[in-house]
């Protein structure tokens, strides 16, 4: 028997689901920010040089 006590593993579906419900929530009223235009800048910039190298060792490689 394992001596690790995991609280999820107490509660009930009913309130699991409630709590979810509530985090959903709160993500839903967040207001668009700068912090979010930043975010997805830097994984544009992130995916395009992604792309970019991979597609730079293409060209070299037979």
């Amino acid at each position: 028997m394992s001596s690790y006590n995991n609280n999820a593993t107490k509660l009930d579906a009913n309130e699991l689901n409630q709590r979810r419900r509530e985090a959903l929530a709160k993500i839903d009223n967040a207001e668009f920010g700068w912090f979010h235009i930043r975010a997805c800048l830097v994984a544009g910039v992130g995916f395009f040089t992604d792309a970019y190298d991979l597609f730079a060792i293409n060209l070299v490689t037979p």
